[in-house]
This record gives structure tokens, sequence and C-alpha cells, in this order.
């Protein structure tokens, strides 16, 4: 099977996309790629997701999965693929790690999700 990922923001590597990328090649051994929302029936999965709510949305096909910060708040992955090791190919031209420190924050900037999305640190 043929997995297509889009990074909607794309200036930023999403660590929830190189989650999923693992994932889907470790445990079903499927080609997993990052793509353009115009290539989606060029895949059978497809997975957006998005970080900022003030980024532009492309209009996809409803069998899309959509997920993260930018769409809803309570979304998640699962259990087995938040603590999976992230796919770092999918952003060649990167050279570190990226990962938490810590979950949450104790501020209240009217900017910022995080408290919303993570609660208090953790």
């Amino acid at each position: 099977m043929k997995v297509g990922l889009i990074d909607v923001d794309s200036k930023l590597p999403n660590l929830a996309l190189m989650k999923l990328s693992a994932y889907y090649k470790k445990v079903f051994k499927y080609e997993v790629e990052l793509t353009s929302p115009m290539f989606v029936r060029n895949y059978d999965m497809v997975f957006a997701s998005k970080i900022f709510t003030y980024s532009y949305m492309p209009i996809l096909e409803e069998w899309v999965n959509t997920g993260g910060s930018g769409i809803n708040l309570k979304s998640k992955l699962g259990n087995q693929i938040e603590h999976i090791m992230p796919d770092y190919s999918l952003y060649p031209k990167i050279d570190y790690s990226l990962g938490f420190t810590t979950r949450g924050c104790h501020r209240e900037c009217q900017f910022c999700i995080v408290p919303q999305k993570e609660g208090k640190i953790k």
C-alpha cells in the first residue's frame, strides 16, 4: 500500500507526520512519502497535518485523514504511534532531532494554544 502525507504548514518539520511515517513503514511495511493535495488519488491512504490555525487549508477529498493542532486541539495520535521513533527521512535537510522535554505550560499567553492542548506542565 502507498501512504501519502501532506504537511499543510510545510515550513517546519511535522513530528506527527514523521511518527505516522515510521509507524506505517515499520509495522505494515507500507511505502510512505510526503505529497501534495493535488496527488491524493495516487495513494491508498492519506494523512494531512496542520500545526497552525492561520495556515491555509487546501480542499481535500473527504476520505483524507486530517489532524493537528491547527484543525482540532483534541486530536491525538494513538499510543503506539505517539511513542515510535520518528522517521527523519521525510525531511532530509534537517540535521537535528525533534522531541519534547516537557508537555504543557503554566503561562496563559493569548496567542498560544499549548495550555489548551496539553494542560499544565507535566
